[in-house]
């Protein structure tokens, strides 16, 4: 059992978690929910020892940890999967888990050794899960989202008693859901337990055994899902935007036709696409093992090698990816001197854009906080912001959702239908087509297919 103690904690006098009490009994599959800035984050840190807390303690089976000691949490059965990946790029996916296993699995066994016995292991887990990752391929060559995947595979390994899932759900594709929460389950029967962090409710939820709420630094008392998602923004149903369906007659701002795309210069899989445009006054769902890929070419990135076809751009595009982290933005300027760099343009406070999307984002930051003290959720909305800003022709968002709550959300649908109906154009990309047909006029799915003799 993990049983949370009366834990505060505090930065620079601003109070990120207050007295806060929280067990969770063997067997339990926990969803800790909440806004960005709720503390979530922050109370996973506090498990895994990562940070320590100002008041209050962690106990399992009623054995107190020591404060800010990482070790001693992993010794007693602790086990964190961080919002923010710190994984060796040249290594590949096994030697990347080899580090954050050695000492569970033996630092003293040779390398080879160690990489003979975990290839079966992770390939069985990456089979089971439906993640598509080459083990043995230089984790910078692939995805950002391959981070997130090794470091859940490698918790999987190491089989702890307690798993703490930090928005780890954005990284993996809808299908791997199922299966993760089904393997859950099954070590839940033999005594595991797990708290999963997410802002994707509608699919978190039915696989959890119950729903935790945390706002503003402290427990949500009662709350089960339907008081928890009312408590933060209500039906998403409502966020539906009435984009105009009539768009013939607008211009053509992206055109794809026949393309033929390698993947991340592996050339084990491409991405072939007949035809794919966007014009303006539309908001484009797309999804699928593709989308990456094709934003990347589209922003003319040099990892990508264009085999076939072509893609024709009409004006200015700003993009905001999925990997957003701190070095998307300048850490030591405030939030509204970012906005200014990323949009370009000198934003006034009093600009009532800027006060409005900036309320429907829920970045209820003060505008001279430094961005380097904001959450990763913060952050991806500050690039957001600074992207609507900017007032490009097309804008393209992957994984605008993975940080936001349900109002959160339901007002980003309603602010991009409003800059499509500005004449402007937005491709959202995601693997969560629940929001994206509620949020987008049309959604276009993309795979990945082996490559050809000829295009290896």
């Amino acid at each position: 059992m993990l049983e949370v103690v009366g834990i505060s904690k505090s930065y620079s006098g601003q109070t990120a978690l207050h007295d806060v009490d929280l067990v969770v009994e063997k067997g339990e599959i926990v969803y800790l929910k909440g806004p960005n800035g709720a503390g979530k984050s922050t109370l996973a840190r506090i498990l895994a020892g990562i940070e320590s807390q100002d008041a209050g303690s962690v106990k399992i089976s009623g054995n107190p940890l020591p404060k800010g000691d990482p070790k001693a949490a992993r010794i007693a059965g602790i086990w964190l999967v961080p919002q923010e990946a710190s994984l060796v790029p040249s290594l590949d996916a096994l030697d990347n888990v080899i580090l954050l296993l050695h000492r569970t699995i033996g630092a003293k066994r040779p390398r080879s050794s160690l990489r003979r016995m975990l290839r079966p292991r992770i390939e069985s887990l990456l089979e089971v899960l439906k993640i598509e990752i080459e083990p043995t391929l230089p984790v910078e060559k692939g995805p950002r989202e391959w981070e997130h995947q090794i470091l859940l595979v490698a918790a999987l390994i190491a089989d702890p008693s307690v798993l703490v899932l930090d928005e780890t759900i954005s990284s993996l594709p809808v299908h791997s859901l199922r299966p993760l929460f089904e393997m859950l389950h099954d070590r839940a029967s033999k005594g595991f337990s797990a708290i999963v962090i997410s802002h994707a409710s509608e699919l978190v939820t039915p696989f959890c055994t119950r729903v935790v709420a945390l706002d503003h630094g402290r427990i949500v008392a009662g709350a089960d899902s339907s008081e928890a998602e009312e408590g933060f923004g209500g039906d998403l149903a409502e966020s539906a935007p009435q984009t105009e369906s009539s768009v013939s007659s607008e211009d053509l701002l992206l055109e794809v036709s026949d393309i033929s795309l390698t993947a991340y210069s592996t050339r084990l899989a491409v991405l072939k696409l007949d035809e794919f445009s966007v014009r303006s006054k539309e908001v484009v769902g797309l999804t699928g093992e593709g989308a990456t890929l094709l934003i990347k070419a589209i922003m003319q990135d040099p990892e990508i090698e264009v085999l076939s076809g072509q893609i024709k751009t009409k004006g200015s595009i700003s993009a905001v990816p999925r990997s957003y982290d701190r070095s998307a933005l300048f850490p030591d300027l405030s939030v509204l001197e970012n906005i200014r760099l990323l949009s370009k343009k000198p934003i006034d406070r009093s600009e009532q854009r800027y006060i409005r999307w900036k309320s429907a984002l829920g970045l209820a930051c003060d505008d001279e906080v430094l961005a380097g003290s904001l959450s990763g959720g913060n952050r991806q909305k500050v690039s957001i912001l600074g992207a609507l800003l900017a007032d490009t022709d097309l804008i393209i968002l992957e994984e605008p959702f993975s940080s936001l709550d349900a109002k959160a959300t339901r007002e980003l649908g309603k602010t991009l239908d409003e800059v499509a109906r500005s004449g402007r154009a937005v491709i959202v990309a995601s693997e969560d087509t629940v929001f994206l047909e509620r949020t987008c006029s049309r959604v276009v799915s993309t795979r990945l297919g082996e490559a050809s003799a000829g295009e290896k």
